[in-house]
This record gives structure tokens, sequence and C-alpha cells, in this order.
């Protein structure tokens, strides 16, 4: 089924790249030919799906700028590998620089989707009559164009807001604020979900329906303090109890569950998945190349080898930071989606070394002496995602989005701090759900604080690319990470004023657009 469904969605090609890409247009120019027909408009949605993957689930794109800049993720300095001008360090220590190729990347694949939405919302309007099902997709592609805009909103803050495809050419829009950008999105989402599907079935599948769109708005509402704040993100207004209620209407409609099993989520088969809200279909035999690069870009050289199946050579770089994985408690199972020790091929034979241990076994370990010059083996590895059969950069699960989990999670904060960061028994039985299905004791009331959901957060979604967005709205992503660390050369370069908060406006996109003015402090 999956594959069908790849095909379906796939409808242009995006080819993945480790360099930067070429600035993107707001939108494109209009094309000569329409869609004539209510097929043609319902195939035509396609390519604003399969905008997603490509750019987003990747080391060099959004993926690397929301995950190495946090407490969980490194991509050390390997010897001569991985160095690459120091684009991987400096985000680590929040010293990047106004060129960073993960920026740009990032900044293109948001405006890239916003402008396929953007024209296959101008194809449809071309529709003398329009019906019910064409009004529908044109909810949809707003929706959808919202969760392109999401990440810009959430990475860059004051960004161009572009509604239309029939812009003038050489358009060069200004940026609007931070503010401005959230309540637009909040704006076009709260009209489009009324006029959305709600059908949970494999026809919907891999597409945003309602729950998808309202899972959307509760991440802004809560995330309200820090997008309608001041310029470095703080002191902005409260949205509790509207977080509340757009993860009620979640629950409420009775569509999703947690998964008995963690791991079920990011299974090959996990179309399945019965707490997986939204996700982008991969297959790696029909998906283009990078859907989910991380495979390649943690697993050692040698670690093909530990998968049936598995295509190409890994290329032995991201792990988790040592003192993230010291924090898991002792029973939680979430932390087998990192290899350590001694790794072995698929017959259980033990893998050997090939660089600085050349012939040694090949045993991952929890350390990592010196960020600039690590050892092949050191640090734990990306295995969240079920690698057999892995090829062309894709998983044969597909790529999570939303999940359940995280609407439950997302409630029981807004429940605690609408009570000044207390518990509630609410708040404790939606924690506890997710904590005890990860193989622990139920927390009690007083185990249940601001800093403890933190720290349920960080293990629960652990690469999902949550961890920066968590940091920033529970005020610690500007705190040293590592007081504590013997890592060497992990904390001395470390910026951590207020304005690192937000992202530059990348210069590749301000030399193509001079309109557009930089965030403070760069």
């Amino acid at each position: 089924m999956r594959h069908i469904l790849v095909i379906l969605l796939g409808g242009i090609i995006m080819l993945a790249s480790c360099t930067e890409l070429e600035q993107e247009p707001y939108d494109e120019l209009t094309q000569e030919q329409f869609y004539k027909t209510e097929r043609q408009v319902i195939s035509s949605i396609g390519p604003a799906y399969a905008e997603i993957p490509y750019d987003f689930a990747a080391h060099w794109g959004v993926w690397g700028a929301q995950e190495i800049p946090t407490d969980q993720i490194m991509i050390p300095t390997r010897g001569k590998h991985w160095y690459d001008g120091g684009a991987h360090l400096r985000p680590h220590w929040h010293n990047w620089n106004l060129t960073e190729a993960k920026f740009n990347t990032s900044w293109s694949w948001v405006y890239g989707g916003v402008s396929t939405c953007n024209r296959i919302k101008y194809q449809i309007e071309q529709l003398e009559n329009p019906s019910e099902t064409a009004q529908k997709m044109v909810n949809e592609l707003n929706a959808l164009r919202a969760f392109y805009y999401f990440w810009g909103l959430d990475m860059f803050g004051n960004i161009p807001i572009v509604k239309k495809h029939d812009v003038p050419e050489n358009y060069a829009p200004d940026n609007s604020s931070r503010e401005e950008v959230f309540n637009f999105l909040v704006s076009d989402l709260e009209e489009a979900i009324p006029n959305m599907s709600g059908e949970v079935t494999s026809r919907t599948y891999g597409r945003l329906n309602k729950w998808g769109a309202f899972t959307l708005l509760a991440k802004l509402y809560l995330n309200a303090p820090v997008y309608t704040g001041n310029a470095t993100g703080i002191n902005g207004t409260t949205m509790w109890d509207k977080t509340i209620a757009a993860c009620d209407s979640v629950i409420n409609s009775g569509k999703y569950s947690l998964e008995e099993d963690y791991f079920a989520n990011f299974a090959t088969d996990n179309e399945n998945s019965s707490e997986n809200i939204f996700v982008a279909p991969l297959d790696p035999k029909y998906s283009n190349w990078g859907g989910y690069s991380l495979a390649y870009a943690s697993l050692h050289y040698q670690n093909n080898k530990s998968f049936e199946g598995f295509m190409g050579g890994p290329w032995n770089g991201v792990c988790a930071v040592p003192s993230f994985i010291d924090s898991y408690s002792e029973n939680d199972i979430r932390e087998d989606m990192w290899l350590s020790g001694y790794q072995t091929n698929t017959e259980g034979d033990t893998l050997e070394a090939t660089v600085r241990l050349a012939g040694e076994p090949l045993e991952f370990i929890n350390e990592v002496h010196n960020i600039e010059n690590a050892w092949e083996n050191e640090g734990l590895r990306i295995n969240k995602y079920d690698y057999t059969n892995y090829e062309n950069g894709n998983t044969e699960g597909d790529l999570v989005l939303f999940r359940y989990a995280d609407v439950l999670l997302m409630k029981a904060e807004a429940l605690m701090r609408k009570n000044g960061g207390e518990p509630t028994g609410e708040a404790l039985q939606l924690v506890n759900k997710v904590h005890t299905r990860a193989g622990m004791e139920p927390l009690d009331m007083n185990e249940l604080t601001l800093d403890t959901l933190l720290a349920e957060r960080g293990h629960e979604f652990a690469t999902e690319m949550w961890r920066r967005n968590d940091l920033i709205r529970f005020g610690e992503f500007t705190k040293p990470f590592y007081e504590d660390s013997d890592v060497e050369n992990i904390q001395k370069k470390v910026v951590n004023q207020d304005y690192v908060r937000l992202f530059p406006i990348p210069s590749q996109q301000r030399n193509a657009n001079p309109n557009l003015d930089q965030n403070p402090g760069y």
C-alpha cells in the first residue's frame, strides 16, 4: 500500500544535496495550463506533500538546524571527516554565521513548500465551478502551507508572508513581524479546520487532515509566549486554554491512541500505527533520495552489514551527546533507539573498526573526548527507525511528523502552566500514559514538575525535531547545556545571548531580496 501512496504523493522530484540550495522564489510565474477536471484537481495536491521529506529530515536541512544546537545531538569532527569548514561545530556552539548552509537550505525548504501550495491553490481557483471537494482541498492546502510556515516562524521568526501565486515578476516581499506571521497562521488554521476532512483511512493517509491541523494549531498556541513576545522570544501572550481545547479536539475525536509498543511508530509497517497523526510516506524503491538520510549520517561505515537489505555505505557522523544518554532512567525502553556496544553483522559476527582503531572490534561507547577530534567509535548512533531494506536515504517506515503522544504531553504542559507550573491530576494522568508506556513506574504528584516534563519530552521525541523548540519554550536554550561535561571543547565556544533563540536570515536570501531585514543581534 505504501508504495502506491508514495507514487501518488510524489508528483514532483526533489533531489537532496549536502550543499546549499539555490535561492527559492517566493512564488513561481503562472503556468499556461490549469486543471480542468475534478480528477486533475484531486491529483494535483501530490506535489505539495512531495516537498516535505527532502531537505527536512536531513543533517544539512531543517533537522540539522533544529537538533544540532541542542543538548541531545552533535556531529563531532572525526579526524579528517565531518569538519566541513566548521559547519557542524558552529551550530552546536551557537556561534553560527550568516551563510550557514543549514539555514539557507531550511529557508528554501519553507518557501519551496509555500510556493507549491500557493500554485496549486491558484490552479484550483481557476476552475469556473469548483466542487465541494475542490473547495475542501483549498482548506487543506492552507493548512499544509501553515505547516511549512510553522518551521519558518520557529526558526527565523520575522519572515515574509506570501499568500498568492500570481505575484509580479521579481517579487521581493518585506519581512512581517513574528507576531504577524503567528496571527496569520492561527487565522488560516482556524478558518480551514471546520472545512477539512476528519477521515482517517488509507485514502487520507499521508495527508494533513483535520486532526493534524488541530495538532499544528496546538503547537502554535503552546508556543504563543515565544512567538508573540519580544525580538528574542520572551514575554508573549499565553494561550493555555486554546492549547487545551485544540488538544481535546484530537483526543475526543477517538481517532488515535498510544501504540502499546513505542517502536511500532517507527517500524517498516508504521502505516498501521494508531498513534501517528501526520506522516510523510517514504519507500526505498519509489521515494526520491534523502527522505530520511540520518541512517547514512549517523551509522558507522560498517553498520550497513548490521541490517538486512541496507544499501550503500553510512558516513559515521551524527551521534548523541553523552550527557543526554546519561539522563535516561534505568528502565526507559526509549534508550534502545541508540546503538551502543559491540556492533555485529546480520549473522552475529562482530564488526571491525576501519580508521583510527582499524582491526579492533567496533564498539560504540557513550563518550566523546573531544568534539573537534572524536574517535570513530565515540558517541551512540541513531537507530529509531527500522533500517531493514534501507536504500536511497529512505526507510521503509514513513517519516513521522505528528504523534498522539505529543498531543497528550502538550495538553499536560498547558494544564500545568495554567496552574502556575504545578501539576494537576489530569496532567499527571496524561504524562503517565506516555511515561509508563516507556517501561517505567508511574510518576507521583510530587515528581511531576516542568523540569520533569521537559525531560520526558526529550526522551519521548529524541531526534524528532522538537528539542530546540522545547528548550526555548522552557527557557533552557540559552543556558549552558554541559556544566558537568568532561568533553573537551564542547562548551568553551558556546554563545548564549538571547538573540540566538532566532536564527539569522541567511545572507543568500537577503542578497536575493534586499527588502529583508536581518534579525536582531546579527
